[in-house]
C-alpha cells in the first residue's frame, strides 16, 4: 500500500514540474519574441518573473483542486448511486415479503406499510403515510378488551429477542398476529432528535414493525390442546383433564384444608344398548347421560368422561350431606331416564363411588384408588346405588373384590369358562389383494353360563395381575384353534391384543415359540397387537418384544395410534407391521378436517414406513369411502362386521 502511495505522489509532483516549465516557457514565448540565453536572462532579472511563477502557482492550485475534488465528487456520485440501488432493493424486499411490515419514525409516523401490510390492515401505503401508528394498527393483548397504545407498546418490546402474539383488530374481525420489533437505525442523540417534536432519541430513527398472521395456527394448536383434554365424543374433559383437575384440588385441600368431594360413575346396562343397536345407538347413550349429569352439576363443578361407559365428577367445597345429595339427584335422573333407539326402549342404571377429598388423602393414586373401589361396592351390592368411600374400610375393599373378582376370573382359567369372539378386520377395497385380518377377542361365562362383557373383568384382572393369564390362554387356545382348521380353515392372519403386564413378561415370546413348535403351525399366522400407551410406558420392553416377534416369525400391530403427542417420536423406534389409527380420528373423519388431516398425515407416514393401516370404528358408508379416497389399508367396525364366536 504504501509503495502504491510513493509511486502516486512521484507522478503527481512529476506532473507539477512539467506543468511549470511548460507554463514558464509559454509565458517567455509570450513576452519575447524570440527565446535564447539573453531573453532568459533579462526575464530572471526583469519584473516579469513574479508574473511567470504567479500564473505557474495558479494553474498548479487548479490542478490541486482538479485532483482531489473531481474524484471526490464522482465517488460521492457513485455513493449516492450505490445508497439508492440498496433503498431500491430493500422496498422490493419489503414489497415481496409475505409477512407485513410497517415502518415509522421516531415519532410514530408511518414511513411505509408493503403490501401484505395493506392487505392485513385494509390501508393502503399512500393513505398510511404520515399518519401515527396508533391510528391505523389497532392492537390488543389476549384476552383483553382495552386496545393497547401501539407505538409505546412496541416501542418498550424494542430488542426483545421473541415474537409476541397480540390480538390485531381488522375491518372484518381480529385476527391473532406474532409482532417482531427492530429499531430503524441508531443515531446520535444530541443531533437530529428533538424531543419537544415528540420523537424519542431512544428509538433512533424509527422502528421496523413486523407482522404475521398466526390464526390459523392458534385455531389448529387450541383445537390439538382441547383434544389432548377432551373427550370426543361428549365434548367432556377426559381422564387426563380430570386427574390434572383432582391433583389441583388436592393441592388445595393440603394448603386450605377445604374438604372437596369425588365422584365415579359407572352406567349399568350399556352394554346391552351397545350390543343390541351397535356403536352409534352406545355413543348416542354416552352423548344424553353427559347432558343428564351437567344439568346436575354447578357450573364450576367438573365433569368428566373417564372412558367406556364411566364418568368423573369432582365438587368443589362441598361437605359430606351436600355430597351425598348430588350423588342421589344423579342417580335419580339416570333411573327416571328411559333411552329410546329405534322403536326400543332401554331403561339406564349408574353405579357411584363417592369419596371425600380432604387432608387424609396424600395422593392422586389415593383419591382414585377410593372412587374406583368405591364404584366397584357399588355394583357388588346391586348396582344402580351409591357407595361412600371409607377410610376404615379400605382393606376390607380389596378383600371383598379380590375374593368376589379373582375367584371368578381363576376359576374360567381352569375350568375354561372363556369364549374367543372374532371381529373381521377387512381391506379398504374389494379389489385389494391384502391378507384379510381378523381380531381375537375374549368373553367370560357366568356361573349360568352368560356372557361377561370385558369391561366387568378385565380392570380387576389388571389391577390384581392375572391378566397375563388370561392373554396366554387366549393365545393357547387361539393357537390351537389354528392348528385345528389350519387345512380347510380362514386363510389370513389373526391379531391377538397384549397387556401391558404381558408385554414387559420376557417369558412370553418363549411360550408362543413353544406353542407354534407344539402344534406345527407357522408364525406368520399370528400377529400382535399392543396399544400405544402400553408401548409408550415401557418403550425400552417394547422394542426388544417386537423385535424377538419379528425374529420368530409373528406381525406386530400397534393399537389406539395418535392418542399421545409423542406417537410419531417413537415410531421409527418400533418396527411395526400395522397401525390401527385411534377411533377417535375416524368417528368424525367425513366433518372435522383436523380428523381429516391427521388420518391422512398418519397414513402417509405410515407408507414411507412400510406400514399398513387400519381404521377403527367404521360405522357408516359415507366414512368407509372417505377412507377409501385417503388410501387407508384396512377398515373395522360394525358396518364391516360384528364380533362373532370364533367356533
Amino acid at each position: 500500500m504504501y509503495k502504491n502511495k510513493i509511486i502516486e505522489w512521484l507522478v503527481f509532483y512529476s506532473a507539477a514540474l512539467l506543468i511549470f516549465v511548460a507554463v514558464f516557457i509559454f509565458s517567455t514565448y509570450i513576452t519575447f519574441d524570440k527565446f535564447d540565453a539573453i531573453n532568459l536572462t533579462e526575464l530572471l532579472t526583469s519584473k516579469q518573473l513574479f508574473l511567470h511563477f504567479s500564473i505557474t502557482i495558479l494553474v498548479i492550485v487548479v490542478f490541486l483542486y482538479w485532483r482531489r475534488h473531481g474524484f471526490s465528487l464522482k465517488e460521492l456520485h457513485l455513493a449516492k448511486m450505490e445508497i439508492e440501488q440498496e433503498r431500491s432493493q430493500a422496498k422490493n424486499t419489503l414489497a415481496a415479503m409475505s409477512d407485513a411490515v410497517i415502518v415509522v419514525n421516531n415519532q410514530g409516523l408511518v414511513q411505509f406499510l408493503n403490501p401484505s401490510t395493506e392487505v392485513l390492515i385494509d390501508y393502503k401505503n399512500e393513505d398510511a403515510s404520515g399518519r401515527h401508528l396508533n391510528e391505523i394498527l389497532i392492537l390488543f393483548k389476549d384476552n383483553q378488551e382495552e386496545k393497547l397504545n401501539s407505538y409505546d407498546f412496541l416501542s418498550d418490546f424494542l430488542f426483545q429477542d421473541k415474537a409476541l402474539n397480540l390480538k390485531l383488530n381488522t375491518a372484518d374481525s381480529k385476527v391473532i398476529v406474532a409482532v417482531k420489533v427492530s429499531q430503524l437505525a441508531y443515531s446520535n442523540p444530541a443531533e437530529g432528535s428533538n424531543p419537544a417534536d415528540g420523537s424519542n432519541p431512544a428509538k433512533g430513527s424509527g422502528l421496523v414493525i413486523v407482522l404475521r398472521d398466526v390464526s390459523t395456527e392458534h385455531q389448529l394448536t387450541d383445537k390439538l390442546t382441547y383434544q389432548v383434554n377432551h373427550d370426543s365424543l361428549t365434548g367432556l374433559y377426559n381422564r387426563v383433564a380430570f386427574e390434572h383437575q383432582l391433583e389441583i384440588m388436592l393441592g388445595y385441600t393440603q394448603i386450605n384444608k377445604n374438604i372437596h368431594c369425588a365422584l365415579y360413575l359407572d352406567l349399568d346396562r350399556f352394554k346391552l344398548v351397545n350390543d343390541t343397536g351397535g356403536h352409534a345407538a352406545g355413543d348416542k347413550l354416552l352423548t344424553v347421560i353427559s347432558g343428564l349429569l351437567a344439568a346436575q352439576l354447578r357450573e364450576h363443578d367438573f365433569l368428566a368422561r373417564l372412558g367406556g361407559d364411566e364418568f368423573g365428577i369432582l365438587l368443589w367445597n362441598m361437605s359430606y350431606d351436600t355430597s351425598v345429595d348430588v350423588a342421589q339427584r344423579i342417580l335419580a335422573s339416570v333411573q327416571e331416564f328411559r333411552f329410546e333407539w329405534e322403536g326400543k326402549g332401554f331403561d339406564i342404571g349408574v353405579s357411584i363411588g363417592l369419596a371425600m377429598i380432604d387432608t387424609d388423602m396424600k395422593s392422586l393414586q389415593d383419591i382414585m384408588l377410593a372412587i374406583d373401589l368405591a364404584c366397584l361396592q357399588a355394583k357388588d351390592s346391586g348396582r344402580n346405588t351409591i357407595f361412600v368411600y371409607e377410610k376404615d374400610n379400605l382393606s376390607l375393599n380389596r378383600q371383598k373384590e379380590e375374593m368376589n373378582w379373582l375367584p371368578k376370573i381363576n376359576k374360567a382359567l381352569k375350568t375354561d369358562q372363556f369364549v374367543l369372539y372374532f371381529q373381521s378386520i377387512e381391506p379398504t377395497t374389494k379389489q385389494s389383494c391384502l391378507p384379510r385380518l381378523r381380531e381375537i377377542l375374549v368373553r367370560m361365562l357366568d356361573q349360568d353360563g352368560n356372557i361377561l362383557s370385558p369391561a366387568l373383568f378385565i380392570p380387576p384382572a389388571e389391577r390384581y395381575g392375572v391378566m397375563k393369564k388370561i392373554d396366554c390362554w387366549v393365545i393357547k387356545h387361539t393357537i390351537e384353534h389354528l392348528s385345528r382348521h389350519k387345512d380347510n380353515g380362514f386363510r389370513g392372519r389373526y391379531t391377538i391384543n397384549l397387556s401391558g403386564q404381558s408385554l414387559t413378561d420376557p417369558s412370553l415370546p418363549d411360550y408362543v415359540e413353544s406353542l407354534f413348535l407344539k402344534y406345527d403351525l407357522l408364525p406368520d399366522n399370528l400377529c400382535f397387537e399392543i396399544t400405544e400407551t402400553a408401548a409408550i410406558d415401557n418403550l425400552n420392553v417394547a422394542k426388544a418384544f417386537v423385535e424377538r416377534m419379528h425374529t420368530i416369525g409373528c406381525g406386530i400391530l400397534l393399537d389406539d395410534f395418535g392418542s399421545g403427542f409423542s406417537s410419531f417420536a417413537y415410531l421409527k423406534a418400533l418396527p411395526f407391521d400395522y397401525i390401527k389409527i385411534d377411533g377417535q380420528f375416524v368417528n368424525n373423519i367425513t366433518d372435522d378436517a383436523i380428523d381429516e388431516t391427521m388420518v391422512r398425515m398418519i397414513h402417509e407416514i405410515a407408507q414411507v414406513m412400510k406400514v399398513q393401516t387400519i381404521a377403527e370404528y367404521v360405522e357408516d358408508e359415507q366414512t368407509l369411502r372417505h377412507l377409501g379416497n385417503i388410501g387407508i389399508d384396512y377398515v373395522q367396525g360394525f358396518l364391516i362386521a360384528k364380533p362373532v364366536p370364533l367356533e
